[in-house]
């Protein structure tokens, strides 16, 4: 959680930063516009389309966007929080973008450590934007980027990730024991699962 506050702030920076307004809104009308393509197109496509460690990426990320999308929604219709720009919404808490930008960002990073420099700029970002914006408060962009990092925790933390395999699948140990400091034992080999359909091997 450290390491998400700290981007958090650093996402923040530019927005107090003295500079042309009209440019900082378009940079965040870009980041939280694209930000909502990635999070639905790149896990499925990773899942489907890429080679074993894409995949495997992918299914991460869509085990836990997916569950943290599914709790955002529950809070959201518990709460009945508007929004800065729109007094009557009554979808303000917590930011959905956030939610899932972190949800992703800490899943590909589980899977992959290198990567998690890059996801975790994106995420925070995303959740500057909604704040830049006018979107979000505060407070409901951070409780979604706290969210979205802690479900998918605790997705890393599960062989078969929060859907019981439905997306990821068994094999070796939890994606967060793999790169622990504790941990020696090398991690059972990935294999691509077959798809039966009528008999007929896919």
């Amino acid at each position: 959680m450290p390491t998400l506050v700290a981007a958090l702030l650093a996402a923040a920076m530019p927005g107090l930063a003295p500079c042309d307004a009209d440019v900082v809104e378009e940079t965040a009308n870009v980041i939280s516009d694209g930000s909502f393509w990635v999070v639905r197109a790149l896990p499925p496509a990773m899942a489907l389309f890429g080679g074993e460690k894409e995949e495997r990426i992918g299914r991460r990320m869509l085990d836990a966007g997916i569950a943290s999308g599914l709790a955002a929604e529950g809070l959201k219709r518990l709460t009945k929080q508007s929004r800065p720009d729109d007094p009557n919404a009554k979808d303000g808490f917590p930011s959905g973008h956030a939610t899932a930008a972190w949800a992703l960002a800490d899943a590909a990073g589980t899977e992959d450590p290198d990567l998690r420099p890059y996801t975790y700029a994106f995420a925070a970002a995303v959740t500057w934007s909604r704040v830049e914006l006018n979107r979000h408060t505060v407070w409901q962009a951070l409780a979604g980027s706290a969210l979205g990092y802690g479900v998918a925790r605790a997705s890393a933390s599960s062989r078969k990730g929060v859907f019981g395999g439905l997306f990821v699948k068994e094999g070796g140990p939890p994606a967060s024991a793999a790169f622990s400091p504790g941990w020696t034992e090398a991690p059972s080999v990935y294999q691509r699962p077959m798809v039966t359909l009528w008999e007929v091997d896919w």
